[in-house]
């Protein structure tokens, strides 16, 4: 997520806070915030607990599984909103290694570790060194900013820099695109290739039956899946007791509510597996249910930050079949 972006869904859920304490909100947040958005949010949120004694915005913290608390007098509920085009969005945003720091692949090596091997860093460095730099630009990250303004380009930027080859680019335009074309098409390869590795090695089921249920239970970063990591599966559920997810569409302004605890116990019980498609840098996790198998969460290996092999590798996971069915089940 920008920054742009990023600021403008914290200065929401802000929104969400002032509106749960009837507390104004500055004109500053107003003028940052999606304010219809966050209205409808906090009258979500209101009538799903009967009472809320405070709201405390936590945002993007941590130690928290949600961005807002609520404290309803004898709990307290985490409650995580999201403002999405369609569906559900992105699931959760982790780091690139956690298919390995988890063990659900037995034997395999880090992404980061694959990349070292082929030395991605020092290639994409000499790459990104053949263009000519105003000032002193020695951040890989300042670097492919640069690129990207000599473009014009701020999101698309492998498709949009492949159509500027086939226009008519100035000199600096030329070689600009050509840098982005070159690391890209070099980095999905080397992903794909990193793929087949894990592909190649043994899956520990136990472990990813263990990494899914936590995602799904709102532990959607690195630190939040290692603190938890040592609770037994059947003790899951308890983690998910006072967490919900709140579902802004910004197409039709409306809020759908995920109260993950209606089928936890459910999902606790299928057996799960990893599978790779051909020539796509994203997996697939499936989950058996002993009669069936069918698609539960997608994983894509991503760049956060610039272009694709720059910078923040990422696995993003994304919702499928099997949960976009039990939340509809639920109510979502």
């Amino acid at each position: 997520m920008s920054r742009y972006h990023r600021g403008r869904a914290e200065a929401t859920e802000q929104v969400v806070v002032n509106e749960l304490n009837s507390d104004p909100t500055p004109p500053e947040v107003q003028e940052a915030a999606d304010m219809e958005m966050g209205e409808l949010l906090a009258q979500s949120i209101e009538e799903d607990f009967n009472r809320i004694h405070e709201a405390r915005h936590v945002g993007n913290s941590y130690a928290s599984v949600g961005d807002i608390v609520v404290n309803t007098g004898d709990r307290e509920v985490f409650a995580e909103v999201k403002s999405v085009e369609s569906g559900t969005g992105t699931l959760s945003n982790l780091g690139g290694n956690v298919l390995t720091e988890f063990g659900l692949f037995e034997g395999a090596i880090s992404w980061t570790k694959f990349r070292d091997r082929r030395n991605h860093s020092q290639w994409v460095n000499n790459e990104l060194d053949r263009f000519d730099y105003p000032g002193n630009r020695g951040d890989r990250e300042e670097k492919a900013g640069h690129i990207k303004n000599v473009l014009d380009i701020t999101r698309n930027t492998y498709p949009k820099a492949r159509e500027i080859l086939e226009g008519n680019p100035t000199d600096d335009e030329q070689l600009a695109a050509e840098i982005v074309r070159n690391i890209h098409e070099r980095d999905t390869k080397e992903r794909l290739s990193y793929l087949d590795h894990l592909e190649s090695c043994p899956q520990n089921q136990d472990n990813i039956r263990k990494f899914i249920l936590l995602i799904i239970a709102g532990q959607h970063t690195h630190s939040q899946i290692k603190q938890h990591w040592s609770i037994q599966v059947d003790e899951l559920e308890s983690v998910l007791a006072n967490y919900r997810v709140y579902y802004a569409n910004k197409q039709d302004h409306t809020v759908r509510t995920k109260d993950p605890t209606g089928y936890f116990t459910e999902l606790a019980t299928y057996d799960y597996s990893i599978a790779f498609n051909e020539g796509n840098t994203s997996v697939k996790v499936i989950a058996d249910d002993g009669n069936s198998e069918r698609l539960v969460m997608r994983g894509q290996l991503y760049w956060g930050n610039k272009f694709q092999g720059i910078a923040t590798p990422r696995l993003n996971t994304f919702e499928e079949e099997v949960l976009t069915e039990l939340n509809d089940h639920v109510g979502l």
